[in-house]
């Protein structure tokens, strides 16, 4: 009899021990995620910063036009007039907007500025760009020859240019 009670206590007890270990083991797991989300998030947002450090800079809107014309005379192009656009915030960016009405010899000309703008180290984004090749019509008198100059102001490549600047809230 006491062998079948103390047998009848052990079950009961290791019963016990075993739900004790059981539940044990799962607030370890849970534990364990939880770190595991915590080291995930600080390594994240560790990387969201070294993010934004290496997003350009926006351009001053007092710089905007300038930075732009001396673009394109490095870049042999002719700025023709500049209209300042609108600035916008947003919940997660702020941005300048302007337009620019460009003339260009050639294509080559105009390929390395659009190409200087897109390697430029500020965040510009091109909204819109129309590109139309004047014709040959010159201002000249009946019998007056034609000069290679006159030819070449006469092919001008013109271009219409909407640039935003966007700078990213951090």
């Amino acid at each position: 009899v006491v062998g079948a009670v103390a047998l009848v206590i052990a079950i009961l007890l290791a019963k016990d021990f075993f739900t004790q270990t059981t539940t044990f083991n799962a607030d370890i797991a849970l534990l364990k995620a939880k770190i595991e989300v915590i080291a995930n998030h600080d390594s994240s947002k560790k990387k969201i910063r070294n993010f934004l450090r290496s997003v350009p800079l926006m351009l001053d809107e007092d710089l905007f036009s300038s930075t732009i014309a001396d673009m394109a005379v490095s870049n042999k192009v002719t700025v023709v007039s500049f209209t300042p656009g609108q600035n916008h915030e947003e919940d997660l960016y702020d941005s300048i907007s302007a337009s620019f009405d460009i003339e260009a010899q050639d294509y080559p000309a105009l390929l390395s500025f659009l190409k200087a703008l897109e390697s430029a180290p500020f965040a510009l984004r091109v909204d819109g760009c129309t590109i139309a090749k004047t014709s040959g019509e010159t201002n000249k008198m009946p019998g007056q020859v034609e000069s290679k100059e006159d030819q070449r102001n006469a092919e001008l490549i013109k271009v219409h240019l909407d640039l935003t600047s966007v700078q990213i809230k951090r």
